[in-house]
């Protein structure tokens, strides 16, 4: 045998193995006949290293997922790549046999070949197995026990309820022999449970009758092992010098598969399983504030973090399985109002795992960018104090009302009160109690103040859970900060930890201060960005800069401009991306709170710090914009543009004039860093900008062929047109000139080579360059509207499309008789087309395409053309036929069912292209009064929502919650918050930069339709009669409403 197994035998493994990553075929190609049984004997032979044996054992579960049954219909001998019948009896007992192996890897890889052979052959095929399996159970050899329990949970994992029913009677005795037996090792115990457990899942799936008639069959064992559990978790976690977390968790884990299937059941049971749940939790909290916030020396024990068996028993993975029991809990109308019954002594706990551990607080010495990273990422959620926020805020998802937050600010308060005496006694931990309370309100912030805003104080129903009692309701953020917060933002004497904290609750209620608090927070802020502060300290303050800035008048941003640059520009070498974008945006709001004051002393800092960080972080998706955006806002200060030229543009220049050896997201970067700072006032540009990077500019858009590059070039040659036009307009004659330039590039742009993405913002720079270079442009637009058809015919993009039918119908506007003339001497650009002239395509797609337009201005545009050829070019429309209303071809009478409404053929009418337009005009016109009527009612609206809030008010005092105290209203915040919300929500123009100021906008959509419509009637009144019988009746409708407008 050992010369069997020698190098040869090792080189074609890793052949194998090579093969198996590869395609499947490919490993099928070296399997043959008896390869599992040569499989077993690597895996069995002890002198070969664990690596190359648990190797074996890999490829056999690759092998027998496929390879272990013979294909349905399969006759005759065996095939290659499958197991040999005579071959499963030797594999299975060679496998069994491994269950027993001292290494845990090779065990382990036996379990999944087992499970995976039981998911394919069991029962039928593998009788075998479940006797095997279960027989090891009273092995005496522990080892053997556990590997046999673990490979159980593995095949568990896969039954149905049926497979459990067929294999209770067999496995829960002796599984709960093992469980309850308090002398087996704890990893055992917990292990049976576990398979216990599997099983209940299982049952869960039958539903319905199926899953009650087995409830009631199985009671009695349940019952047993619900007994045994709760006993479990109402053990300290330490008894006998045993750990028995595992066992707890465990058990845990059981009731929350009870919960939601079972819910009546546990509901039986709710009284009991409750009380071991806050014996549990009772525990478990003590032993964290024990062992985990209070020990003084790394010599004392700490609690287990794994079993024997390598898994995870600390407590932020009991605390995480209590969250998922409580969630099933909560989710249940049955059992959610025992949630809310221990609401109260659950927030009073979860404040306790709040609290910062020991080895989480030495790295605020030993390691602060760790120690900063474990409050930012969101890996480090699974800790203790994270997990306890976290459960809070999915039962105020889950259970709703004011019971959590009243509970998590009854808990609060007494907390704080709790620390106050620690502090005067002496106690060195007091701090962590309130910064406790700090993070948990902050992290709620959202929640609390969502309560709040509906209804908070509003009368307590009858009935239900009791109310904790607590002088903090109703919450008012600005009393909380004042009180709680603000006395820990000085730097004098205070604990730097609670600082830290202040800062951040700052930050998380920053939408509710009003200026005075801003004002005071922003200062201190402000001042704890210094270098010589700890690191999260001045992200934190960084984020409280952020939230109050917003508050604050110019005047004092002015006052602190140069620390406040200085010191963020630090803090931007220190961050990660997402404080950087912080940092960024802080200087980007400073520079417009500040108006150019300070600022223009700081402009070569500023532009050289944004453009270096442009080119650094371009493959970050947030940090180049950030940084565009800030020079932007620079730019537009008249005090600040002419630096920003003197020092961004040339570095810009410098960077596309190497456009070859630039990454593409590098050079997108930096055209889009070009369109963010050219601005004018006055539509001129200073001759440098063009000077300075134009000409590269150019180049690029002539050369690359990266689509983003070419996009997000056009878009800034449209900066150039918008902000530098009047240079344009000058400049019509000459090869060379910026205005032949970009005519070059719109050659390229619309040439049918490039895709569609590339040609985006092509529509956009011709609406710019027709608004305000239109002369100029006279003697090329032929050629600008039949590259813009021949582009129409040949794109699928439905945004290029609309804009350049958009483009189309302004030159139809602004020049019609040139427009037509054109369009009906010049040939169809659709390919294969039967269309004679461009005329009947271009009404076709306008027609076609109507419904997709969907910006304000686009509607305008184009509604306002179809009106003026309705009234001048009618009888040139009446003779292009389209596509009406859909008809079937079947028999009117035919019975319709998905089937034959899947094969049926589908026509449409064909109507004159004056009726389509008819529709479509009624269809916008509907649309502007109704839009009309909307904002006119808009302008009527108030609110009483004061005083609701008032009345609400006096009713939570008539109940004792309105008491004065630390949390105590102290203004009107919430007509403060309807301030804020009636800014961010109020009626803001969306549309384009571009368009907002296009003469376009100022026409008066709704009179034109009647106007025209009016006209029609009038002059061809037959037509408009005939064309009814192709409208909808909606569409008939309105015309007769138009036809009767005053």
């Amino acid at each position: 045998m050992a010369t069997s197994l020698g190098d040869a035998a090792l080189d074609e493994l890793v052949a194998v193995l090579q093969a198996a990553t590869s395609a499947d075929r490919d490993l099928m190609s070296l399997w043959c006949a008896g390869y599992a049984t040569k499989l077993c004997s690597v895996f069995s032979f002890p002198p070969l290293t664990g690596g190359e044996r648990q190797l074996a054992l890999i490829l056999l579960k690759k092998f027998v997922k496929s390879g272990w049954e013979k294909a349905a219909g399969d006759e005759g001998g065996e095939e290659v790549g499958t197991v040999a019948e005579s071959e499963k009896e030797g594999v299975m007992s060679s496998l069994y046999q491994a269950l027993a192996f001292e290494e845990s890897k090779l065990r382990k890889a036996a379990q999944a070949v087992i499970a995976e052979i039981a998911d394919i052959a069991w029962p039928e095929r593998l009788p075998s197995l479940m006797p095997t399996l279960v027989n090891m159970l009273s092995n005496e050899a522990s080892m053997v026990v556990h590997s046999s329990l673990s490979c159980l949970v593995l095949v568990a994992e896969n039954f149905g309820a049926e497979d459990v029913e067929r294999v209770a009677s067999q496995l829960f005795p002796p599984l709960l022999s093992l469980f309850a037996n308090e002398q087996v090792e704890i990893v055992v115990r917990k292990q049976a449970l576990s398979v216990f457990t599997t099983c209940l899942v299982a049952l869960a799936s039958a539903g319905g009758e199926k899953m009650k008639g087995l409830m009631q069959a199985f009671q009695p064992v349940l019952d047993e092992w619900v007994g045994r559990a709760v006993a479990a978790m109402q053990h300290t976690a330490h008894e006998g010098g045993r750990s028995l977390r595992g066992i707890q968790i465990e058990a845990v884990k059981m009731l929350s598969s009870l919960a939601s299937p079972f819910s009546k059941y546990f509901l039986e049971k709710s009284d009991a399983i409750m009380q071991a749940m806050w014996s549990l939790l009772s525990n478990a909290s003590a032993e964290y504030e024990r062992m985990h916030v209070r020990r003084s020396t790394e010599d004392e024990p700490v609690s287990d973090e794994e079993d024997e068996a390598g898994e995870d028993i600390s407590l932020n993975t009991l605390l995480s399985e209590f969250s998922s029991l409580v969630m099933q809990m909560a989710e249940k109308t049955r059992l959610k109002k025992k949630v809310k019954i221990m609401m109260p002594s659950l927030a009073k706990l979860l404040l306790v795992f709040a609290q910062y551990a020991v080895s989480e607080m030495s790295l605020w010495e030993d390691d602060p960018a760790e120690f900063a990273a474990m409050e930012e990422e969101e890996s480090f959620r699974s800790n203790a104090r994270n997990v306890a926020v976290d459960i809070l805020v999915l039962l105020q998802e889950t259970v709703g009302g004011t019971i959590v937050m009243e509970s998590v600010l009854a808990a609060a308060e007494e907390r704080l009160a709790t620390a106050e005496k620690c502090k005067a006694e002496g106690d060195p931990y007091w701090w962590k109690m309130r910064e406790a309370v700090m993070y948990c309100i902050g992290s709620l912030s959202a929640e609390l103040m969502d309560v709040a805003q509906n209804g908070a104080e509003k009368k307590k129903k009858k009935g239900g859970a009791d109310r904790p009692a607590t002088s903090f309701w109703p919450f008012h953020p600005l009393t909380y900060l004042t009180h709680i917060v603000m006395p820990y933002l000085s730097n004098e004497g205070t604990n730097p930890v609670l600082q830290h904290r202040s800062l951040w609750s700052m930050h998380m209620f920053s939408f509710v201060l009003d200026k005075p608090t801003a004002e005071h927070v922003f200062t201190a802020a402000v001042s704890c960005l210094n270098q010589n502060y700890h690191l999260s300290l001045r992200m934190n303050a960084c984020k409280a800069v952020q939230g109050t800035m917003k508050h604050l008048d110019g005047q004092q941003i002015t006052s602190s401009f140069a620390y406040l640059f200085g010191y963020l520009a630090m803090l931007c070498g220190e961050a990660g991306s997402d404080l950087m974008h912080i940092c960024i945006d802080c200087i980007e709001m400073a520079i417009k709170k500040d108006e150019g004051r300070a600022a223009s002393q700081h402009v070569q800092p500023i532009s050289s710090m944004m453009v270096l960080l442009i080119q650094k972080q371009a493959a970050d998706p947030v940090i180049p914009a950030s940084c565009i955006a800030c020079l932007k806002a620079l730019a537009e200060q008249p005090s600040c543009r002419e630096g920003v030229y003197a020092h961004a543009l040339p570095a810009a220049a410098e960077a596309l004039a190497r456009y070859t050896s630039l990454d593409s997201t590098v050079l997108e970067k930096v055209t889009m860093l070009v369109e963010g700072i050219v601005h004018s006032d006055d539509g001129a540009l200073p001759v440098q900008v063009w000077s300075a990077v134009f000409p590269s500019l150019i180049t690029v858009l002539l050369s690359v062929d990266d689509d983003a590059v070419i996009q997000q070039g056009t878009a800034t040659l449209k900066a150039f047109v918008r902000y530098g036009h009047t240079q344009l307009e000058q400049e019509m004659d000459g090869v060379g000139t910026p205005l032949t330039s970009l005519l070059s590039v719109l050659s390229r742009i619309l040439s049918p080579t490039l895709s569609d993405s590339a040609e985006l913002e092509a529509g956009g720079l011709l609406h710019l360059l027709i608004r305000y270079c239109g002369e100029a442009l006279s003697p090329v637009m032929p050629d600008i509207v039949k590259a813009a058809l021949s582009r129409i015919a040949t794109s699928s993009h439905i945004v290029l499309n609309t804009d350049l039918i958009t483009l189309l119908c302004r030159l139809t506007l602004l020049h019609p008789s040139a427009m037509m003339t054109l369009l009906s001497s010049t040939p169809s650009p659709a390919p294969d087309s039967h269309e004679e002239v461009a005329t009947v395509f271009f009404v076709r797609r306008v027609l076609s395409s109507y419904a997709d337009i969907h910006s304000r201005f686009g509607t305008k545009v184009v509604a306002s053309a179809l009106c003026l050829l309705l009234r001048d070019y009618a009888n040139e429309l009446s003779t292009v036929a389209v596509k009406g209303k859909q008809v079937s071809a079947d028999n009117a009478g035919e019975l319709r069912t998905r089937s034959t409404a899947k094969d049926r053929k589908v026509e449409y009418e064909v109507i004159p292209a004056t009726a389509k337009v008819l529709e479509l005009l009624a269809m916008t016109y509907k649309e502007e009064v109704e839009r009309r009527e909307k904002k006119d009612g808009d302008d009527e609206w108030d609110t009483d929502e004061g005083e609701d809030v008032d009345s609400d008010e006096e009713e939570g005092e008539e109940e004792g919650v309105g008491k004065k105290s630390p949390f105590a209203p102290a203004s009107d915040f919430f007509g403060l918050l309807e301030e804020l919300k009636y800014a961010e929500d109020g009626d803001i123009d969306i549309e384009d930069d571009d368009v907002k100021d296009d003469p376009i906008n100022d026409v008066n959509v709704e009179a034109d339709i009647v106007q025209t419509v009016k006209k029609y009637a009038a002059e061809h009144g037959d037509a408009l009669a005939s064309s009814q019988a192709s409208l909808t009746s909606a569409a008939v409708n309105t015309i007769q409403q138009i036809l009767e407008v005053q």
